[in-house]
């Protein structure tokens, strides 16, 4: 994939802040393989636009980290990504479109609630975490971003502070 600057959200990030939880920067494709037998490649920018773009990925890629077993997970730099071969599938980056959709749309949560899947992905894939931006700890972006999700864009009562 190369390095890639990804689009911001033209109405703003889904929290209200001015600035991203994760890096909107991209240089990295991240491969993982479940137990239920499906590959997925993605950028190092997915957890970028699920948490301050809204995203959510496919159901089946939900699935695969919410109730398989991860089998094989690596990071490599700045290459083109594989869609051949995938059993699972491919995530790319999202143009201007896709991320103003994103940031427009709730996240569903009959397949797996935001929060949770957050976690189990940064579980799965550690190395993403460290496209973090800020110093807030995970549990607190996970509130705070839920939080403005579910009130529909007003202010969110939560206070974020910075882990120590």
């Amino acid at each position: 994939m190369g390095f890639h600057v990804c689009s911001r959200p033209t109405t703003g990030f889904i929290h209200g802040r001015r600035d991203p939880f994760f890096s909107h920067y991209s240089s990295g494709d991240n491969d993982m393989t479940f137990s239920s037998g499906n590959s997925w490649c993605f950028p190092d920018a997915l957890i970028y636009y699920i948490v301050d773009c809204g995203y959510q990925p496919p159901e089946a890629f939900i699935r695969d980290v919410m109730e398989s077993v991860l089998t094989g997970e690596s990071r490599v730099q700045t290459r083109g990504i594989k869609t051949k071969g995938l059993k699972g599938g491919a995530i790319g980056y999202l143009d201007q479109d896709a991320v103003d959709r994103a940031a427009q749309t709730a996240w569903d949560g009959n397949v797996a609630g935001f929060g949770d899947f957050t976690r189990k992905f940064l579980t799965c894939c550690p190395g993403l975490d460290q496209c973090r931006r800020t110093g807030f700890p995970l549990e607190d972006v996970i509130a705070f971003v839920a939080e403005q999700k579910k009130s529909g864009g007003a202010p969110p009562q939560i206070a974020l502070s910075p882990r120590p």
